[in-house]
């Protein structure tokens, strides 16, 4: 899908005879191989790139690419899947080529660990530099999803539960960027009204309400519990965004905030709308 990272891995074990692609920590594909891995150091080691030799018709990735990592092993799926969203420390056993690609331009990146393998980056490579402050603040939101956004979206008090898309953008990926269980949402914002499946799981799906191409959520609050009232205007939705998970350490937690304009009524009132 356009827009957002994944976190992709590839592991050959060879006593194993197994080769495997993971996909965000999860078995995507998987192979039979028991053949020995010939290296050809003069060619060096390939990142996004296709090599096609000697008629040199590379094929290239259409992309971005960010914390590259090889180790002299095999990861386990688990080991893969708990490491997605922590630092990686360049002296982890195993762990034999890390490059962050923090620089933020030029043509060259380092290597973290104690092996110094600086990596040359081909194809004019265009940095991008995310900054805490370009990602927190301001989101929005569309109460009810589905009806005119340029229109008071009527509230029923007597309804059980409120519908509110949460709009993805180009720069913040909501469907993983955004920490559902800090979601608060009511009259001023701080009111706790998610809506859970069970004891542990927020109400809350992914889908494309707005038809932009990209992830956007609809969560569910309890009407209940966002203390409006009876002439209310605007809803207000907060939380906490958990930046790129591959980049926790350079983009920290951060606060959201989304406002939405609404017209609060309860059933049998004059122009009461249902929920």
């Amino acid at each position: 899908q356009w827009g957002r990272w994944y976190h992709v891995a590839g592991t050959y074990d060879f006593d194993a005879s197994a080769i495997n692609v993971l996909v965000d920590g999860m078995v995507d594909g998987s192979a039979a191989y028991s053949e020995g891995v010939a290296y050809a150091a003069g060619r060096g080691l390939r990142f996004g790139m296709q090599y096609k030799g000697y008629n040199r018709n590379d094929r290239f990735l259409n992309g971005a690419m960010d914390d590259v990592r090889v180790w002299d092993r095999a990861r386990t799926a688990e080991e893969i899947s708990a490491a997605l969203e922590i630092d990686i420390d360049a002296g982890s056993d195993g762990l034999i080529g890390y490059w962050p690609m923090e620089e933020g331009e030029g043509s060259t990146t380092a290597d973290n660990t104690a092996s110094g393998n600086t990596g040359y980056l081909e194809q004019g490579p265009v940095w991008e530099v995310t900054d805490v402050s370009e990602c927190s603040g301001e989101l929005t939101i569309d109460v009810k999803p589905g009806g005119d956004p340029d229109t008071p979206k009527p509230i029923n008090l007597n309804s059980g539960k409120i519908p509110v898309a949460i709009l993805g953008t180009l720069e913040f990926d909501v469907a993983s960027q955004l920490d559902l269980s800090s979601l608060t949402f009511g009259r001023t914002g701080d009111e706790q009204s998610m809506h859970w499946r069970g004891t542990s799981v927020p109400n809350c799906g992914v889908d494309d309400v707005n038809n932009d191409g990209r992830d956007d959520l609809v969560c569910h609050f309890l009407t209940s519990r966002t203390g409006l009232r009876p002439g209310d205007s605007e809803v207000i939705l907060k939380g906490q965004g958990i930046g790129d998970a591959l980049e926790a350490s350079r983009l920290p937690e951060f606060s959201v905030a989304a406002s939405d304009a609404v017209a609060v009524k309860t059933s049998g009132g004059a122009g009461s709308a249902g929920s």
